[in-house]
C-alpha cells in the first residue's frame, strides 16, 4: 500500500514522470528507472534529507522502513520527483 502511494505521488509530478521509463518492484522495495544516468542523485538526495541508491547507472532504488507512513510516503515520493526534475534535459 505504502509503495503504491510512493509510485503515485512520483508520478503526479508531471515533470518527473516525463523522465521515467519505468517504476519496477514490489512492495516499498521499488526502482524507478530514469531517461538517463543518474549517479549525482544520491549526493542531493542525500542533500536534501533522503537516502537512496542509483544502481545500474539509471535506476534510483529506494527502501524505505517498513513502518513509513502515508504522510512519509508522499514527502518521499515528492522529493524524488523533485530530483528528478534536477536532471538535466537531453543528455
Amino acid at each position: 500500500r505504502m509503495g503504491q502511494v510512493i509510485r503515485d505521488t512520483v508520478l503526479a509530478d508531471e515533470g518527473a514522470a516525463a523522465r521515467i521509463t519505468e517504476i519496477r518492484g514490489s512492495g516499498l522495495m521499488l526502482g524507478i528507472a530514469l531517461d538517463q544516468d543518474c549517479p549525482q542523485l544520491v549526493e542531493q538526495a542525500l542533500d536534501a534529507g533522503l537516502l537512496i541508491n542509483v544502481t545500474v547507472g539509471n535506476t534510483v532504488r529506494l527502501l524505505p522502513p517498513l513502518t513509513i507512513s502515508t504522510s512519509e510516503a508522499r514527502e518521499l515520493g515528492a522529493g524524488v520527483a523533485a530530483l528528478i526534475k534536477t536532471l538535466p534535459q537531453g543528455t
